[in-house]
């Protein structure tokens, strides 16, 4: 706390200041007084003159009745520049003269006086004198008083400061300098002498006192320098110890490791780090003096499997471990121990790495690597499979297409006819093989609507498909459990009834004698992501659960089940080995999740499928072939293949159009600067030149409005879905069939375009 000091100078100053003001007051305030008594005597005594004055002048005209002297006398009184008020009255109070009165009392000194002749008593004078003038001099006096006063406040606090600065700060100025030098060890300099015997005496007495501090200063500075060198050498040895302590208790307490230090004999814990406190959620106190055994942690014969391989190793480094923890899950850990020196005693250091969630999340990492591997590799065959679908269908469609054409033609008692159906039916069937190599390639189940999947799997349990499957496994029985809730989705109708029958199939089959295969739906909302053959992510969803009580898959299988063609059964006999791969596909082109378990008791696939709040419309046209017959419309043929430009043509002819045909986008466009037609049917892959969605782009900017058709025989993709958003038509699938290529060109010819309506009105 700092002490405020105070100043001999500034207290002598004011002091003197204030006696001296003091005196002054005093004095002037004794003169003031004495003139303020005699200016009031003064006016005091003309006041006696003028009342003795009046009252003796007027006692004759006043005798005499004489009301016009006794008003001039008055008047003349009156004009006098002291006089303030002035009243006459008569013996029996009438007021004879009056002049003034409107001042107050404390203003002004009255005197009365009776009028007398002749010992005859004739009326009463008044008459009152001003003070204001008085008063006026008085405040002059006053400031006058104040004034002088003042200054001789001021004149005597500078003269006092200035003086005492002279002979008094100065002085005391220079002994402190003195002695700060002195204070500060620097002696070559002698205190200067004083001249005024007040402080002669001080600086004398200080300069002896810094004399004895310099001789002083000197002795003690070679013992200092002595005791310096072993203060310094002790203070480096004491400070690499410190700092040596620092770091291992830095590296002990810091360390996100257990380090726990025991004795080489019993194990009994000597100390142990804050991570050994926090894992345990044991006190320090509880712990020193007992082993990890004695507080339950470790066992008895594994503490003491460890203390002896330590005592007989020496060290061992980074000790692989499962510790069964007495009141807890195992825990994996990297152990590191060493017996060290200390205090006379083998200790035992040891360093306790956890590395469960290490562990855990390294197999989560290879269960992610190969889930990426499997959906890579799904995805490459995927392709392949889309490839050759691709190249299949454009092979055959001659197969498929020119038997509808032929059956158009051929009566029905001509003996062609049965070998042209076997024909088209060995093509359909070809091509449903296709459609399913399709579904691998992903987003073939593109056209969608909301359906309910209770309705699906009533639709084919009420199948013929599902009556063989129940009379070749008669002793199967199918069981089924549907949520009468259950939301509906938005999904691909045909895709979802090859699901259905995948699994069903594959469960009967999987079932050996007799046994009970269940279907069962219900909704579920995941709240948090669920980790199965797929993590399902959150969201709400129509579960499709299909179980058989079969001897299971194994663990090597299970991870391949889903691939194209692995399969344990015995191909071309039940099936094609490209079922669960249809499944895979199909929920994936969903949204949707899977997940698999398989045991002893039977194997259980659970499919997700995102509930839906978008209806989808089913415009499925009628397929009576009166209805889509043409009526002469101009149809433009865009494809690079001849013998699809071929067959197209050919339907579109017999279906009644006229047909005419482009090898190009190129050729297309300049077929259309010079040609109109009602619509194009355009081929959505052509490798060289422009590309179908390249064409349809250039298309529009020279013909706004163009109405067409998508063909492909490739599944549909994300750039069929940018031209059907310009505008195009339906997606028609090759290989074309009569039906299906006269139901997409009336739909899409029948439509109306409101954009070119408005243009020709």
């Amino acid at each position: 706390m700092k002490i405020s000091q105070r100043s001999i100078s500034k207290n002598l100053a004011v002091t003197l200041s204030f006696i001296v003001f003091l005196v002054m007051g005093a004095l002037l305030f004794s003169i003031y007084c004495i003139r303020s008594h005699d200016l009031l005597k003064m006016v005091e005594q003309k006041a006696d003159e003028h009342i003795s004055r009046i009252s003796g002048i007027l006692a004759l005209p006043l005798w005499n009745i004489d009301y016009k002297s006794i008003k001039g006398i008055c008047t003349e009184f009156a004009y006098n520049e002291l006089v303030e008020e002035v009243h006459i009255r008569d013996a029996e109070g009438k007021v004879l003269y009056a002049y003034g009165g409107q001042n107050r009392d404390d203003t002004k000194i009255t005197r009365f006086g009776d009028i007398v002749y002749n010992s005859t008593h004739l009326g009463r004078a008044e008459i009152s004198l001003s003070l204001e003038k008085y008063q006026d001099e008085l405040r002059i006096f006053s400031f006058i008083t104040v004034s002088i006063l003042i200054a001789s406040l001021l004149i005597i606090c500078i003269s006092t400061g200035w003086l005492l600065r002279i002979f008094l700060r100065r002085p005391l100025a220079v002994l402190c300098e003195g002695m700060d030098r002195v204070a500060r060890g620097d002696f070559s300099k002698e205190p200067a002498r004083e001249d005024y015997i007040e402080l002669s005496g001080i600086a004398e007495r200080f300069r002896k006192m810094a004399q004895m501090v310099a001789d002083r200063e000197n002795a003690f500075a070679s013992a200092n320098r002595k005791l310096r060198d072993e203060i310094a050498e002790r203070k480096n040895a004491e400070a690499a110890l410190r700092e040596s302590e620092a770091k291992f208790k830095n590296l002990f307490d810091v360390s996100p490791h257990i380090i726990i230090l025991t004795d080489a004999d019993k194990g009994k814990i000597a100390d142990a780090n804050l991570e050994f406190y926090r894992v345990s959620k044991l006190k320090r106190e509880n712990c020193i003096g007992r082993s990890l055994t004695e507080l339950g942690l470790v066992p008895e014969k594994l503490w003491r499997t460890f203390l002896d391989m330590v005592k007989d190793l020496g060290e061992i480094r980074n000790l692989e471990q499962e510790i069964p923890m007495m009141n807890a899950s195992p825990v994996s850990t990297l152990i590191s121990a060493k017996i060290v020196r200390m205090d006379r005693k083998d200790m035992i250091l040891m360093i306790v790495m956890d590395v469960t969630e290490e562990k855990k999340a390294l197999r989560e990492k290879e269960d992610l690597r190969e889930r990426l591997a499997r959906s890579k590799k799904m995805e490459a065959l995927g392709l392949l499979a889309g490839g050759v679908a691709h190249d299949l269908n454009n092979i055959l469609s001659g197969v498929v297409s020119y038997p509808d054409l032929l059956l158009m033609d051929i009566p029905e008692d001509s003996p062609m006819r049965k070998p042209v159906e076997t024909i088209r039916e060995a093509g359909q069937r070809a091509a449903a093989v296709v459609s399913d190599l399709l579904t691998l390639a992903r987003g073939a189940a593109g056209t969608r609507t909301r359906i309910s999947l209770n309705r699906i799997i009533r639709d084919y349990m009420s199948s013929p498909e599902y009556q063989a499957l129940c009379s070749y496994y008669p002793k199967i029985r199918l069981e089924t459990r549907l949520d009468s809730h259950l939301p509906d989705i938005s999904a691909s109708p045909v895709h979802m009834r090859k699901i259905i029958m995948n699994l069903v199939v594959n469960a009967f089959e999987a079932t050996e004698g007799t046994g009970t295969v269940r279907i069962s739906t219900e909704n579920r909302y995941i709240d948090r992501p669920v980790r199965g053959y797929d993590e399902v992510c959150i969201g709400e969803y129509s579960l499709l659960r299909i179980c058989d009580e079969g001897c299971g898959i194994s663990r090597g299988d299970l991870d391949r089940i889903f691939e194209p063609f692995y399969t344990r059964k015995v191909m071309g006999r039940s099936g094609t080995g490209l079922g669960l791969t249809i499944v895979w596909n199909t929920v994936r082109d969903h949204q949707g999740y899977i997940d698999v378990e398989s045991g002893e008791s039977g194997t259980r696939f659970d499919l997700y499928f995102p509930v839906s709040g978008k209806i989808c419309a089913d415009d499925s046209p009628v397929s009576r072939p009166g209805q889509y017959r043409g009526k002469g419309e101009k149809i433009l043929v865009v494809d690079d293949e001849e013998t699809q430009r071929m067959i197209a043509c050919s339907i579109l002819r017999k279906l009644g159009y006229a047909a005419h045909a482009a090898d190009s986008g190129e050729t297309a466009l300049e077929y259309l600067e010079a040609n109109r037609v009602d619509l194009i049917l355009l081929d959505m892959i052509m490798p060289s030149g422009l590309s179908g969605r390249e064409t349809y782009e250039k298309i529009i900017r020279i013909r706004p409005g163009q109405k067409a058709l998508i063909a492909s025989g490739f599944s549909e993709s994300e750039d069929v879905k940018k031209i059907q958003a310009m505008g195009a038509g339906a997606y028609v699938k090759k290989p074309y069939t009569l039906e299906s290529m006269g139901i997409a060109l009336r739909t899409e010819l029948d439509r109306k375009d409101f954009s070119l309506v408005d243009q020709k009105g």
